[in-house]
């Protein structure tokens, strides 16, 4: 497995096995929410903020979505409580990005997770040395595809609720398609941009919108590269400049600042996973988008 596109680190079923003893020892796994709030038709766990506004747009307002990474959390270096067990446990369904994700989190949970990456075709992904980019979610057009298979998969555990997750999923749809004409608009004028990034998490926006990555800064997310590799990439820049770096908030920024500082470049920190201040995935996709732009219209 090429850790350079890992999101999560792997866990080990012990360690997750501990933790659900301990949750069971206190008696903290009990109700699921909805068994005790019937306004609750359906209760969703998920690993990252942004899979919880994407499920949002398809349950609607009678249902409830977890998100285990929280606010000013590094999902590379997050450690799950007995708590999350609880709380993951707890939940009608468990819906995950891909397994080379956040699988982990299927340690935690007695029950088969639902990856939204199953639902889309080999053609959607981008490869590196041989290994799938799971940052899909960084394409509207990609989450598209997901609306309404997820609403099916919804379908199967809230029956009685079909019909609106059907309905949800539509409308989403639609606004999908006028976000992905909004980015459009907002990205036109930097069609053949190349820019670095510190990780691969922003490439598919960057595919979708006609901008090329020139490369990755770190080979490990989150671990500081070699002196070489750093020499390497500014050899490049100075024989092929490109117009800016875009980095991953919630990582160390060492490696960012290095390049950024030794190349006079422009620098970016976008958070795709998104936090409590974001509303919706129309919201974070469109705040990523005018960041971008506006360090491409102003470099220095």
């Amino acid at each position: 497995m090429n850790d350079s596109i890992l999101l999560f680190p792997r866990r080990t079923s012990t360690f997750s096995f501990g933790l659900l003893i301990v949750a069971l020892a206190t008696g903290q796994i009990h109700c699921n929410p909805r068994d005790s709030d019937p306004s609750i038709s359906l209760s969703v766990g998920t690993s990252l903020r942004v899979f919880e506004l994407i499920i949002n747009e398809i349950i609607g307002e009678n249902g409830h979505v977890t998100a285990l990474v929280r606010d000013n959390q590094s999902p590379h270096a997050f450690h799950p409580r007995p708590s999350d067990v609880v709380k993951m446990n707890r939940s009608s369904t468990i819906v995950l990005g891909a397994p080379e994700l956040d699988g982990w989190v299927s340690e935690l949970i007695d029950q088969d997770p639902i990856y939204l990456a199953e639902h889309l075709d080999a053609g959607d992904w981008i490869y590196e040395s041989g290994v799938r980019n799971p940052h899909f979610w960084t394409d509207p057009l990609i989450v598209k595809k997901l609306a309404l298979p997820l609403a099916k998969e919804f379908c199967q555990i809230e029956r009685r609720q079909c019909d609106e997750f059907e309905q949800n999923a539509e409308h989403f749809i639609k606004e999908l398609e006028a976000l992905d004409e909004k980015l459009h608009g907002i990205m036109a004028q930097f069609i053949g941009a190349r820019v670095y990034t510190t990780q691969p998490f922003f490439d598919y926006f960057l595919r979708q919108y006609g901008l090329e990555s020139v490369g990755s800064l770190e080979s490990i997310p989150g671990n500081e590269p070699p002196p070489s590799r750093i020499i390497r990439m500014l050899k490049n820049e100075k024989q092929s400049p490109s117009a800016g770096i875009i980095a991953q908030a919630r990582l160390p920024d060492v490696a960012a600042r290095l390049f950024q500082s030794e190349s006079d470049l422009p620098i970016i920190f976008l958070d795709p996973i998104g936090d409590s201040n974001v509303d919706s995935y129309v919201e974070l996709l469109s705040r990523q988008a005018n960041q971008l732009r506006t360090m491409l219209l102003d470099p220095k």
